[in-house]
């Protein structure tokens, strides 16, 4: 039963969502290796550093009707005036630094560590306020591992082996949609 239409079925609602969305992104980087031999023969150093800067908009105009009556779905506003804009610079460092052992010519032992970031944004589909955006993620790593190629009888193979360990900072968890008047 719904009290609404005093009978046996479910409201119909309709929602109506036109998003325009920018994003823009600039970053630095660089990336060096160095050798050192004088220290043991087949060993380099590298690093690498990147920042970047993520300008992210959206302009959301997100509408509702239910049995015949159109509403705006975000709270606060009143229709036909439904748009809601978001802009936000979502910015961080990304770096990489490890050591390559050359073991033989053929044999490379390897340590690294990274941090990668994947940048936020916005939930166009949530009306539930303070949902609509969600920070960056950042993954932290360290990697160990061996490369090798030799042969098997006279066919040449090649072995790529590691141990990997990632940390995951700030993950964005999908939210299902949320209608206000639902």
């Amino acid at each position: 039963y719904n009290p609404a239409t005093k009978g046996l079925f479910a409201t119909a609602q309709i929602h109506a969502i036109g998003a325009t969305s920018t994003d823009d992104s600039t970053a630095i980087f660089a990336h060096a290796s160095y050798n050192l031999d004088a220290i043991a023969p087949g060993l380099k150093f590298n690093a690498g550093y990147r920042y970047t800067w993520d300008d992210r908009a959206l302009a959301l105009d997100f509408k509702t009707t239910t049995l015949g009556s159109p509403s705006c779905s975000f709270s606060g506003l009143t229709y036909p005036n439904c748009l809601s804009s978001f802009a936000k610079t979502f910015q961080g460092p990304s770096w990489t630094v490890g050591f390559d052992y050359s073991l033989t010519n053929k044999i490379l032992l390897y340590v690294a560590s990274r941090r990668g970031i994947k940048s936020g944004g916005f939930n166009s589909t949530s009306a539930i306020p303070g949902t609509q955006e969600y920070d960056s993620e950042r993954v932290t790593d360290v990697e160990v591992g061996l490369k090798a190629d030799w042969t098997l009888g006279s066919m040449p193979v090649r072995t790529n082996m590691s141990l990997y360990r990632g940390e995951l900072d700030n993950a964005s968890l999908p939210l299902l949609p949320a209608y206000q008047n639902s």
